[in-house]
């Protein structure tokens, strides 16, 4: 590691944490059009720098984030092929 990577790397950790994700739910069933999901944890995600960021977010075991709600917009998984 160089100089400027150990100083990159100090910086990053003396930050404060920008983003915050909390548990709201779990064993939650979701349905986007990729199919239905059972089992899945709910999440409330804010940020420090970006007041307007209020997002739900769904994952699922073995899928990944499979829904984002958000204020304005819904964001679905599509597809899925399966593990």
């Amino acid at each position: 590691m160089n100089d400027g990577e150990e100083l990159a790397e100090r910086d990053q950790l003396q930050r404060p944490a920008e983003d915050v994700g909390e548990v709201v739910a779990l064993d939650q069933r979701v349905s986007v059009p990729a199919g239905s999901f059972d089992g899945c944890i709910k999440t409330h995600d804010t940020s420090t720098l970006d007041p307007e960021l209020d997002e739900y977010k769904y994952y699922c075991s073995g899928v990944g984030m499979v829904l984002v709600e958000e204020p304005d917009l819904d964001e679905e998984l599509t597809a899925y092929s399966g593990l």
